[in-house]
């Protein structure tokens, strides 16, 4: 199969009709995503003589009743000045927020006397727009966008730097390029990015001189977070995207309908991006909004639960791309009645097995069922979905034989596993007696027991077969570490000769030897045992050896040999004549 090619940035950024902020983008950035700005409050005869002129300026009224005690407010969205109330609360209360008599933004008031350090906006602004290029591409554009107060907070304006671009077209891969600018507070300005990092992370300039060069990301993320970190507030232009929606390639698409319908509060950019990047690859969206899906899109786009049962997303038309097939009633149902996406993957299955039974029918046993059905829970050939009809008046039979006021959901559950256990014990499930038992507490009391003996077997049988693996490679290690052999007049030390040996030195000292059996047998580590000559057979001290170093040398209860003792002396003997000579020896 042929693989897409990827537009490159550049070709990304020629569909757009400029990067840089649009003015009806700027009004949006200065009226909408920075809205809560500040009205800066000054006093004094100063103050009065600077609002008078101001007002001249631009022919305004000037208030004839001003007096000298009178406060001046300055808006930094719109650079007018007024006189404030009188019954105004005070700049050191807590938060006061005060409206422009011109602009009608609402302002916090700060003192432009002292407290103005740190008042920079910072926003990071998302758009969407059409392409001057191709009429059914969506092109998205994210903006930094900063205003500087504390510089000087009568001339402020916005300035910004376009750092994130998207690219959606049905057919194509969804694209999305990225670039990183600095702004300083120092100098007030955008300065450029791989001037300070370039050391550290290898940035390299863009064309511009002043961004990073555009660089792909392949999975398509809004980078919120990212910005938020940064200090940026993130905004984006929803009703822009609606606006996009109503595109003669797009307009059939169902977003806003998804949108509506879904249980989302606040409609995020993440949300937008994620359904236009799916609606390229899957079409088929349109079909499952309009049919009351939207949970499976739900599912999809938000990471809910598996949707593969009911779903096959390679399929391109809709008998290739529903693999539950839905009656009239189902429709009907589902108009009045929200279905999840495990609901119809349960369907999916009861309509594999051949089951009769309904939408209706299926979400009554997943209302009190409580199952879910999803990629690592569900095997064809494992896992067991009962008739659903049946299993719902057998429910009632049970609730009435086991323990008082069992819920309906347990006896399920336990129904369930009673299955998996009579699968792995390889009952005849042909048999009703045992698919469908009289008293299903006993019987799954009967199965667990039986089960449970037969994982111990099969781990019984598990280890023997590992302890049999592992005891052919000890000889061998066992046959490679003779050299080490030594021996005094009263002890001998040897390499351990067996699986059985170490489990034994274990127990009888108590420690915890019998673990490094494998460490032992692939090589990692070796284990040798001491002994007294005058009782050979019996279990004394356990020596492990990596190299020239012994590890540990340990006796009863993981005790160590005193200093100065037979068996201390009898070690560092071993050590000198056997360890070093044998490594130097292998060495030379």
């Amino acid at each position: 199969m042929e693989k897409k090619r990827v537009r490159t940035a550049e070709e990304v950024l020629s569909h757009f009709r400029t990067l840089e902020a649009t003015p009806s983008q700027l009004r949006f950035i200065d009226t909408v995503a920075m809205k809560n700005q500040y009205i800066v409050v000054t006093h004094g005869r100063d103050a009065i003589k600077e609002y008078q002129m101001y007002q001249e300026t631009y022919n305004r009224p000037i208030e004839k009743s001003i007096r000298v005690k009178d406060k001046i407010g300055h808006c930094t969205r719109c650079h007018h000045q007024f006189v404030l109330p009188a019954a105004l609360a005070s700049v050191q209360d807590a938060n006061p927020i005060q409206r422009c008599p011109v602009c009608h933004g609402m302002g916090r008031l700060i003192s432009g006397y002292r407290s103005m350090g740190n008042r920079t906006i910072m926003q990071y602004v998302t758009f969407f727009e059409s392409s001057k290029k191709d009429p059914d591409v969506i092109l998205g554009k994210s903006i930094v966008a900063v205003r500087t107060v504390e510089k000087d907070y009568r001339t402020c304006k916005t300035i910004t730097y376009p750092v994130t671009v998207y690219y959606f077209k049905r057919g194509e891969t969804p694209l999305m390029y990225k670039r990183d600018v600095w702004y300083s507070r120092e100098t007030h300005e955008f300065q450029p990015y791989y001037a300070f990092f370039e050391n550290i992370y290898g940035y390299e300039p863009g064309r511009d001189g002043l961004g990073t060069h555009w660089k792909r990301q392949k999975t398509i993320g809004s980078l919120h977070t990212q910005y938020w970190n940064r200090g940026y507030e993130p905004v984006f232009n929803y009703q822009d995207f609606l606006r996009m929606m109503q595109k003669k390639a797009w307009k059939y698409c169902q977003a806003e309908v998804f949108f509506k319908a879904s249980h989302i509060r606040e409609i995020r950019l993440q949300d937008c991006l994620a359904y236009l990047a799916a609606y390229v690859k899957h079409p088929q969206l349109e079909y499952l909004v309009k049919a009351n899906m939207s949970s499976i899109v739900d599912s999809l786009l938000f990471g809910g639960a598996w949707t593969g049962r009911a779903i096959n997303w390679s399929g391109k038309k809709n008998k290739d791309f529903l693999r539950v097939k839905l009656t009239k009633a189902d429709k009907q149902y589902m108009r009045s009645h929200a279905v999840n996406a495990e609901t119809f993957n349960t369907y999916a299955i009861a309509q594999e097995q051949g089951q009769t039974v309904s939408l209706q029918d299926v979400c009554a046993f997943r209302e009190i069922a409580l199952i879910r059905y999803d990629r690592s829970v569900y095997r064809a050939n494992h896992d067991f979905l009962p008739d659903i009809k049946k299993i719902m008046r057998y429910v009632k039979k049970q609730q009435g034989k086991g323990p008082r006021n069992m819920k309906a959901h347990v006896i399920i559950s336990d129904y369930m596993d009673y299955i998996k256990e009579c699968i792995a014990l390889r009952y005849d499930l042909q048999d009703k007696s045992i698919r469908w038992p009289q008293d299903l507490s006993k019987a799954h009391q009967a199965t667990t027991r039986l089960y449970q003996l037969k994982r111990e077997e099969i781990r019984a049988e598990q280890q023997t077969r590992s302890n049999q693996k592992y005891d052919d490679q000890i000889r061998k290690q066992c046959q490679e570490l003779q050299g080490y052999c030594f021996e005094n007049e009263r002890f001998f030390i040897r390499p351990a000769a067996s699986v059985a040996e170490m489990i034994e030195e274990g127990m009888k000292n108590h420690n915890c030897v019998g673990t490094y059996i494998q460490a032992y047998a692939t090589g990692k580590t070796h284990i040798f045992v001491i002994r007294e000559k005058a009782a050979p057979e019996n279990v004394f001290y356990t020596l492990e050896l990596r190299g020239q170093v012994i590890i540990q040398c340990r006796t009863d209860r993981n005790q160590i040999a005193p200093a100065g003792s037979p068996v201390d002396v009898f070690i560092k003997a071993f050590e000198r004549f056997k360890v070093v000579a044998v490594t130097e020896g292998e060495t030379a």
